[in-house]
C-alpha cells in the first residue's frame, strides 16, 4: 500500500503543477494528494488544464480507434474452424499481387492434426513415455501457369522454404482468427518464394534452347471428402506394460549388447484444401512397433538387426506376432555373432519370399516412379539419378511370366494386413489400382501431377515431398504376380543344380536384408561411401541373413557380405519363383537405404512377393576397420518374469556374459 500511496502523490502533484521533492513525497503524501484534489475541483483550474492538453497534443498525428468487432462466422467456420480458415485464406491468397509479377494460379494448404504417443523400453524397463499434439502445416503456392510455373527449379530462394512453407506449426486450439493469422503469414512467405524461384527459372530457360516443352502441372479430378474423425483410445498403461515385456525378451540373449523396443501411435486428422475446390478432412492413423539390437562378433565386427511392424489399426498389433519378431531379432544376432565371415561370391542367388519382397521394395520401388531433371543454371549439372526404367515403356524389364500391380485399395493378403492403403495422395488425387508391368513389359510409371515425356496425368502416387518444390511418387501395396511358380523346396533344388553345373562349392540363399536400414547414421553414411566407390549407382542395403548352401543341401550362416551392382536390370534374369509368398510392410522415407531418420515424412507401404531365384548376383566382403571389443564384462541383469522368478546373466570366459542362470 505504501507504494500505491506514493504513486498517487506524484500524479496529484504533477496535475497541480507543483514540484515536490522525494523528501516531500515521503513526509507529506496526504497533503500533496489533498492539494491536487482542491485544484482539480476548481472550474478555472480544469479549464486551464484542458487548454494546456489541447496545445500539447495539437501537433501529434490523430489516430482513429476502431472497435475490433469481428465479422460473423459462417456455419462451416464455426463447425470446422481449421477447414474454414484454410478455405478463407486460400481464397484471399489467390488475389495476391506484387507489382507487375505473376499472381498465384494454384494454392494448396495441408494440415495434419497429430496426436502421438511414444513408449520406449530396454531390458524390461520403460525409458520414457511421451504424448505430443501438434499441427504441422504445408503451404504450396504456384505462380505462372500449368505450362510453366515455379516448380522443379533448383535455385536457392530468399524466402524461407520457397514455394513450399513446410512443417510450420499451427495452434492446436480451434480459434478461427488465430488459425487465419498463421495461414496468412505462411501463404505470404510461400508466394514471395514462388516469385523468387519463378524469376530465376525463367532466366535459366531463356539462356538455353529447349527441344521439347513439357507442362509443369496437370489437371485432375477434384475431391470433396469429409469424414468423421473420432480418435481411438490408446491405453497408455496397458501398452507400457506390453513394451516393457517385449523388451525383456533380450534378457535371455546375452550376446546382444544393446537393444530397445518402442511403440509409436500416431493418430492424425489430415486437412487438405486447394484453390481447385478440393476439400478433404480424413483420419489417418499409424501404429508401429520398432525393435533394434546390436552386438559384436568375436573379431570385433559390429552387427545389428531390427524390424518395424507398421499397422493402420491398433488391433492389428498382435502380442504373439510382436513377441516372435523380437525373438527373431535376438536369435539372429546371437547366431551372427558366432558365424564365420563370408567371402566374395558370383553366381546364382535365391531370395526367399520375405527377402525377395524387401529387395523388390528397395530396388524396383525406387525405379518405378518417373521424374524429371530440375531446371538449373546453364552449365550446372546436378547429380540426380533418373529411373533405370526411364524411356523404357513398352520394353521388357522382368521375365515374361511376371507382372507387377500396385493396389492402394487392398486391405489384406490371405488374412495378413497390408499397410500401404490410402484414399488420396499429397496432391489431393485419388489413387486406383495400377498395372505397372504386364507379362514382363513396362506399361506405365508411378506418377504425380508433374507430367513426364509421354505421360501427362497423375495416377495418385504423390506420397512424399521431393526436392525443388516437387513430390515423390511411391508404391502403396505392390503385388508380384507370376504365371508360373513351384514349391520353395523345388526352387532351392534348382539353385543346388545350378551350383553343381557351374562347379561352384556352394550357392547363396538370402533370408533377410537390412531394408529399411536398422543401422546408425554412421553405418548408412559408410554404405553410401562404399556405393560411390563402385559402379553400383544407387546404394542397396546389405543382406543380413546370408546362408551358404552346399551341394548336399547343408546350410551355413555367414556375415559381412554386401551386394555389388544389384540394379533394376538384374531382375530381367530371374530363373524361377516360388509358390509360397510373403508380406513385407515397411515405412518409406525416401532416404537412401530407407534410413528412418532421413526425412521428416514417412509413408507405410507393403510388398507381396514369392521367393525369387536370380541367375547371377555378385556379393563382396568388406574389409573395413573394426572397433575393439568391450574391455569390461557386463553387469548381471535381473528380470522379474513372474512372482519370485528372476534371471541373471553371468560373465563368460570371453567377457561377454553367459545365458540365464
Amino acid at each position: 500500500m505504501r507504494y500505491c500511496v506514493v504513486a498517487l502523490a506524484v500524479l496529484a502533484a504533477f496535475l497541480a503543477g507543483s514540484l515536490i521533492t522525494p523528501a516531500q513525497i515521503v513526509n507529506l503524501p496526504v497533503k500533496a494528494k489533498g492539494k491536487a484534489e482542491e485544484n482539480l475541483n476548481n472550474p478555472e483550474a480544469r479549464e486551464r488544464k484542458a487548454k494546456e492538453d489541447r496545445l500539447r497534443h495539437a501537433d501529434m498525428p490523430q489516430v482513429e480507434i476502431i472497435d475490433p468487432v469481428r465479422p460473423k462466422l459462417t456455419p462451416i467456420q464455426v463447425s470446422e474452424p481449421l477447414l474454414g480458415a484454410m478455405e478463407e485464406e486460400i481464397t484471399r491468397g489467390m488475389g495476391l499481387r506484387m507489382g507487375g509479377l505473376e499472381a498465384p494460379y494454384f494454392i494448396q494448404d495441408t494440415v495434419e492434426d497429430n496426436e502421438q504417443l511414444s513408449i520406449t523400453a530396454e531390458l524390461g524397463s520403460v525409458l520414457g513415455i511421451e504424448r505430443t499434439h501438434h499441427r504441422p502445416l504445408r503451404v504450396e503456392v504456384r505462380v505462372g501457369s500449368e505450362l510453366l510455373d515455379n516448380s522443379n527449379a533448383a535455385f536457392q530462394v530468399s524466402h524461407g522454404g520457397g514455394a513450399f512453407v513446410d512443417l510450420a506449426t499451427l495452434p492446436v486450439d480451434n480459434d478461427f482468427w488465430a488459425l487465419r493469422h498463421f495461414l496468412w503469414l505462411a501463404t505470404d512467405q510461400a508466394y514471395k518464394g514462388a516469385l523468387d524461384a519463378m524469376g530465376k527459372k525463367k532466366a535459366a530457360l531463356n539462356a538455353t534452347v529447349r527441344n521439347e516443352v513439357i507442362p509443369d502441372f496437370s489437371d485432375v479430378e477434384h475431391l470433396k471428402i469429409l469424414q468423421k474423425t473420432e480418435r481411438a483410445k490408446v491405453d497408455e498403461k496397458e501398452w507400457a506394460a506390453r513394451i516393457r515385456s517385449l523388451s525383456e525378451v533380450f534378457l535371455a540373449y546375452p550376446r546382444v549388447y544393446d537393444s530397445s523396443v518402442s511403440l509409436e501411435a500416431v493418430q492424425s486428422v489430415v486437412h487438405l484444401v486447394n484453390s481447385e475446390s478440393t476439400s478433404i478432412k480424413v483420419p489417418e492413423n499409424l501404429y508401429l512397433v520398432r525393435v533394434h539390437a546390436t552386438t559384436q562378433a568375436d573379431d570385433g565386427m559390429p552387427l545389428y538387426d531390427g524390424t518395424v511392424v507398421p499397422r493402420l489399426h491398433l488391433a492389428e498389433l498382435g502380442e504373439a506376432d510382436l513377441k516372435r519378431s523380437v525373438e527373431d531379432v535376438a536369435q539372429h544376432l546371437t547366431e551372427l555373432a558366432k558365424a564365420p565371415r563370408g567371402e566374395r561370391y558370383i553366381g546364382p542367388v535365391l531370395f526367399e519370399p520375405y527377402a525377395a519382397a524387401q529387395v523388390v521394395a528397395e530396388v524396383l520401388g525406387a525405379h518405378l516412379p518417373e521424374s524429371r531433371r530440375p531446371v538449373t543454371d546453364p552449365g550446372r549439372a546436378l547429380p540426380i539419378p533418373l529411373s533405370e526404367f526411364d524411356g523404357r515403356i513398352g520394353s521388357r524389364v522382368l521375365p515374361e511370366w511376371m507382372s507387377l500391380v500396385d493396389d492402394p485399395q487392398a486391405k489384406e493378403w490371405h488374412g495378413e494386413p497390408l499397410a500401404g492403403g490410402y484414399e488420396f495422395d499429397m496432391e489431393g488425387v485419388a489413387p486406383v489400382p495400377l498395372t505397372l508391368v504386364e507379362n514382363g513389359i513396362l506399361k506405365t510409371y508411378l506418377m504425380t501431377r508433374m507430367p513426364v515425356r509421354g505421360l501427362e496425368t497423375s495416377n495418385g502416387r504423390a506420397r512424399l515431398p521431393g526436392p525443388f518444390f516437387t513430390y515423390l511418387a511411391r508404391i502403396s501395396n505392390l503385388m508380384v504376380k507370376t504365371s508360373r511358380a513351384e514349391p520353395l523346396t523345388a526352387v532351392k533344388q534348382k539353385l543346388i543344380e545350378a551350383v553343381k553345373q557351374q562347379g561352384k562349392p556352394y550357392g547363396i540363399i538370402v533370408r533377410k536384408t537390412d531394408y529399411p536400414s536398422a543401422g546408425s547414421y554412421a553405418e548408412v553414411e559408410r554404405q553410401m561411401v562404399l556405393a560411390a566407390r563402385t559402379s553400383a549407382g544407387r546404394p542397396v542395403s546389405t543382406p543380413l541373413l546370408v546362408y551358404r548352401v552346399y551341394p548336399d543341401g547343408r546350410e551355413e550362416l555367414v556375415r559381412g557380405l554386401r551386394f555389388h551392382s544389384l540394379t533394376a536390370r538384374t531382375f530381367r534374369d530371374i530363373l524361377s519363383a516360388s509358390s509360397e509368398q510373403a508380406v513385407f510392410s515397411f515405412l518409406d522415407t525416401g532416404a537412401p537405404l530407407g534410413f528412418p531418420g532421413g526425412s521428416n515424412y514417412l509413408v507405410p507401404c507393403s510388398v507381396v512377393s514369392p521367393g525369387l531365384l536370380f541367375e547371377e548376383i555378385e556379393l563382396e566382403s568388406g574389409e573395413e576397420e573394426r572397433p575393439m571389443l568391450p574391455l569390461v564384462t557386463p553387469p548381471p541383469v535381473l528380470s522379474l518374469t513372474g512372482p519370485g522368478a528372476e534371471k541373471a546373466r553371468t560373465p563368460l570366459p570371453n567377457g561377454r556374459g553367459s545365458g540365464p542362470r
